[in-house]
């Protein structure tokens, strides 16, 4: 987790950050639009940053790597969706989603890593298209709705559950992690 650090400047949330991500979704985050800054924040120099300053892209882009954390006990679980009612189509480099956070893409929803997408907790696919380059799984990745699509292009590592109820899954390569004793 993070440290909150004490010599923030007024409006800011400084953090020490201990991966190297540019946006991580706010642990407790006021909705679930992706495309809303007031979700995100940014790390400038190793520390994570409320977006309150023009110097930065406002959300994520094809340039950037990505987090999803797990929302704070005492808030309500406002995690991202994508394609929530209107047509959204966002590219990111790399996106990681931490253990006890979730994914959802809805109709007219795409979401495209062109890097690696690490799923360790829950990634729903309604009717909406996850496309990615290498995807490794270590949580739940259900593709639920007739027209929900996954796609990768590179590698797919499977350690843990899919379920495809309705929808398309598409793998240019595919393993499953076995542990032994």
């Amino acid at each position: 987790g993070s440290t909150e650090q004490s010599d923030a400047p007024a409006n800011w949330k400084l953090y020490k950050i201990e991966d190297s991500a540019k946006y991580r979704w706010k642990d407790i985050a006021i909705s679930t639009d992706f495309d809303k800054a007031e979700n995100w924040e940014v790390n400038i120099n190793e520390r994570w940053f409320d977006i309150y300053s023009s110097e930065v892209d406002k959300i994520p882009n094809d340039n950037d790597s990505v987090i999803i954390q797990k929302q704070s006990e005492q808030t309500s679980t406002n995690y991202p969706v994508i394609g929530n009612g209107k047509t959204e189509n966002y590219t990111v480099q790399e996106l990681i989603i931490e253990s006890g956070a979730n994914l959802l893409i809805k109709e007219n929803g795409t979401l495209t890593t062109t890097g690696d997408f690490v799923n360790n907790d829950t990634v729903t696919v309604e009717s909406g298209t996850l496309a990615t380059n290498n995807l490794t799984n270590a949580g739940t990745i259900n593709i639920t709705g007739e027209s929900g699509k996954l796609t990768t292009t590179g590698d797919f590592v499977n350690d843990d559950t899919v379920t495809v109820e309705n929808g398309t899954l598409k793998f240019a390569s595919y393993s499953t992690v076995n542990e032994s004793d």
